[in-house]
């Protein structure tokens, strides 16, 4: 009895030791700007800005603390959120602003965890 106790200690401890799993995010930067507009990250993550788009595009932190370079037409640059990350970024000299969040993503749970709207549609 003692050993199982132990056993299962054991294994709570490793789990609670061993890091949460990072996600991958993708901004995509088209013509008439970016989506989404919001990633909801936590620190570990990974964005990777994609320019889908035919000109080149650059996004970055206003404070210049982070930035993708300049993305020519199909490259694609990847960054790291960690908890002093700038949660706000511009893409191409302060034309539009995107931003990380460490909320939750505003999900409608009675949609089945989808997105509350249809983002082919808009509604």
């Amino acid at each position: 009895m003692l050993r199982n106790k132990l056993v299962a200690t054991a294994a709570l401890i490793v789990g609670m030791a061993l890091p949460a799993q990072a996600n991958n995010f993708f901004v995509i930067l088209v013509p008439d700007g970016f989506f989404p507009e919001i990633s909801y990250v936590q620190p570990g993550d990974v964005v990777t800005f994609v320019n889908d788009d035919e000109v080149s595009h650059l996004a970055g932190a206003p404070d210049d603390s982070w930035t993708t370079g300049t993305l020519e037409a199909g490259d694609q640059h990847s960054i790291t959120i960690t908890s002093e990350i700038t949660l706000t970024y511009v893409v191409d000299a302060y034309e539009t602003v995107g931003s990380f969040s460490f909320d939750p993503a505003p999900i409608d749970p009675t949609l089945g965890g989808a997105f509350p709207f249809d983002p082919v549609s808009g509604d």
